[in-house]
């Protein structure tokens, strides 16, 4: 199920962007493996959506965009995403 929603949104990505969307899964810590996968591959830009928690929740859980922003070697852009009908239920 997970592979196949991951194939949705790239598919739904590359049809708003008009440009070609890759989709890569690989284990680990997120923020270690975006940044790894980003060198390995010269990847020019990262965008990242986050839910913006803030707070306590932020400092318990960390913040996958906050540790990216940090430490990936090329530019971050970080946007929030946008509130669904499902997601704020």
């Amino acid at each position: 199920m997970a592979q196949s929603r991951l194939e949705d949104w790239r598919a739904e990505a590359e049809d708003m962007t008009g440009a070609p969307v890759q989709a890569h899964v690989e284990p680990g810590d997120p923020a270690e493996q975006i940044v790894r996968f980003a060198s390995a591959h010269h990847v020019d830009a990262l965008v990242l959506a986050t839910r913006g928690r803030t707070g306590i929740s932020r400092a318990l859980l960390g913040s996958v965009a906050e540790r990216v922003v940090r430490t990936a070697h090329c530019p971050v852009v970080v946007t929030r995403r946008p509130e669904s009908p499902e997601r704020s239920a």
